[in-house]
């Protein structure tokens, strides 16, 4: 997606949270969000490709089976073993397009997280513990 769409929604989104909360245009945002326990529109947006590449991970059949195989670990694509060979795959781009498709922007999203939220667990709990790690991300950013 297109970062200049995401950033005029998440404008209209900070506007409206300070009308909704009755904040002055220039409260900061990092309270607006935590009032609410919600995340700005970026980071909702990369909780969502983290749970596509979480389900085609390790709930495959909770997606249909075009995605079975839509993200490959290093060590299947090459034998021998390197620090990144736990890691996600991550195809070649030149282009901006390239670099904002889901595959390339959910296997360095995966890439980054810690080791902690990569491992197998239920679809709630990741959600849960990945949207409490976007929030302190964004939290510490802000400040």
């Amino acid at each position: 997606m297109c970062p200049s769409y995401l950033d005029k929604l998440g404008k209209l989104n900070n506007k409206l949270l300070r009308t909704v909360q009755g904040k002055d245009r220039h409260s900061p945002t990092a309270e607006l969000y935590l009032t609410y326990n919600t995340l700005p529109v970026l980071q909702l947006h990369d909780l969502q490709i983290l749970l596509f590449v979480h389900k085609c991970l390790h709930h495959r059949t909770a997606l249909p089976l075009l995605f079975s195989n839509y993200f490959s670990m290093n060590n299947v694509v090459h034998d021998y073993k390197t620090r990144q060979s736990n890691l996600l795959h991550l195809h070649s781009t030149s282009t901006q397009y390239g670099k904002r498709c889901i595959l390339n922007k959910g296997c360095t999203l995966w890439n980054n997280l810690p080791n902690h939220l990569q491992n197998h667990m239920s679809i709630h709990q990741f959600k849960t513990l990945l949207k409490r790690y976007l929030q302190e991300c964004y939290y510490v950013d802000v400040n």
